[in-house]
């Protein structure tokens, strides 16, 4: 599969998703009879769309094709009369989108490292149970709007409802939301992510919450560089791990849970925004909601020959 080639995370359920939740903003390119590209959007509401799975099969590179699926999935918001459309991409993938349009708009960086079993502090309380999830998803989704810039209600509701996906709120002794943090599974390593907190203690919280739900398991965290609070939160600390022992916390942070396996370098990945007006963003961790498997049933599928689009076809 095209994911496995790229060696991407994402499982079949995160695909799945992004069809049930954008199902005429899921694209696949087709070169000679057969797939070799996907890209998707999601809107939220007008205020942005969101660019993910923008993936070229590696012999087919450098014809256009990525270019040619990203301008129809930009076309495709804007006939939404979306106002402005973000993503997140590494430097390799950097000059492409700067010719399109998208400007800078801050830094993440993907840190990973393995679990652990830590005690949580009993204040801010954390809900986890689904049962009791349920009971506080509407003001939930009511926290998260003014922090990721629109409503996702419709991410986080299937997000929370999903098996592979583990969730927990924090609450403070008057029952207001004071932030929430998700583990994923993916096809190699945990996601930990979409992460949110109102300060650095109830993000560091979260994080020992999420550590101890994989102990000795590998993940993935992005970590939004913009947000100072997010290197006194503990997602810091993976940067600085080594493989044996705890070395000192970066930026003068302490009490942080440390993962004690760090496999490689964080790798540096850029937010990218085209139009509209920039959003502030109060996440301290958190990446794009996203997934691939080629051979699904995807509603637009293009037609290409030497990188040039044809024709849409539905299928």
């Amino acid at each position: 599969m095209l994911k496995d080639i790229a060696g991407w995370n994402q499982l079949p359920a995160d695909w799945e998703r992004l069809i049930a939740l954008e199902p005429e903003g899921c694209f696949v390119a087709r070169y000679d009879g057969r797939d070799v590209g996907t890209a998707t959007v999601t809107a939220y509401q007008k205020r942005f769309g969101w660019v993910g799975m923008v993936l070229v099969h590696p012999d087919m590179r450098r014809k256009g094709i990525g270019t040619m699926l990203l301008r129809h999935g930009i076309r495709y918001l804007e006939r939404k009369d979306v106002t402005a459309v973000k993503l997140d991409a590494t430097a390799a993938g950097k000059q492409l989108y700067l010719t399109l349009g998208f400007a800078d708009e801050y830094l993440l960086e993907r840190r990973q490292g393995r679990g652990e079993t830590v005690d949580s502090p009993a204040d801010p309380s954390i809900v986890s149970n689904r049962s009791a999830l349920s009971g506080v998803l509407d003001r939930l989704c009511e926290y998260d709007g003014p922090v990721f810039g629109a409503d996702r209600s419709r991410v986080l509701r299937r997000l929370i409802a999903e098996p592979e996906v583990q969730s927990a709120v924090a609450v403070d002794s008057y029952g207001a939301i004071r932030g929430y943090i998700m583990v994923r599974y993916g096809s190699s390593r945990h996601y930990i992510g979409p992460w949110v907190a109102d300060n650095a203690d109830v993000g560091r919280a979260l994080w020992r919450w999420a550590l101890s739900r994989i102990p000795g398991e590998p993940f993935f965290v992005d970590v939004c560089l913009a947000n100072p609070d997010a290197l006194c939160s503990g997602s810091s600390s993976v940067w600085f791990a080594a493989k044996t022992g705890i070395p000192e916390s970066p930026g003068g942070c302490s009490g942080s849970p440390v993962p004690r396996w760090v496999d490689r370098t964080p790798v540096p990945v850029a937010r990218f925004s085209r139009g509209g007006q920039r959003v502030e963003r109060g996440a301290i961790g958190e990446g794009s909601i996203t997934g691939l498997k080629l051979g699904m049933s995807v509603r637009t599928r293009l037609d290409c020959a030497e990188g040039t689009l044809l024709r849409t076809r539905r299928r």
